[in-house]
């Protein structure tokens, strides 16, 4: 017996019999205004780290911490990079233009 798959099955049905609730204009202004700026801060964070790894690398002493330091300084510089793209998309979405990459957004 897979209860690996049982489980799954039985926190996906438990997920769905939750009844939905329909959010206001005004809930929906604030969910929005809370997600920009929960990006905005892991932005600025992750800018933080691409000016502090390189420091960090320089004072290091092993090979070890150096490379890990510098694998990490790449991954930064990637979630600098989504975070670019969302925040590009948000800003199509809330100014009513129309995204190549999102044909159902609205003109």
């Amino acid at each position: 017996m897979n209860h690996s798959s049982n489980l799954k099955t039985n926190s996906f049905k438990t997920y769905h019999q939750k009844p939905i609730r329909h959010i206001s204009n005004d809930e929906e202004q604030s969910l929005r205004f809370l997600f920009s700026k929960e990006l905005q801060d892991i932005y600025w964070a992750e800018k933080a780290l691409t000016k502090a790894i390189p420091v960090m690398i320089k004072n290091a002493n092993s090979e070890e911490l150096i490379q890990a330091l510098i694998d990490h300084l790449e991954e930064t510089k990637e979630h600098i990079a989504r975070l670019e793209q969302v925040f590009f998309f948000h800003w199509q979405q809330n100014s009513g233009k129309k995204n190549r990459n999102n044909p159902e957004a609205e003109q």
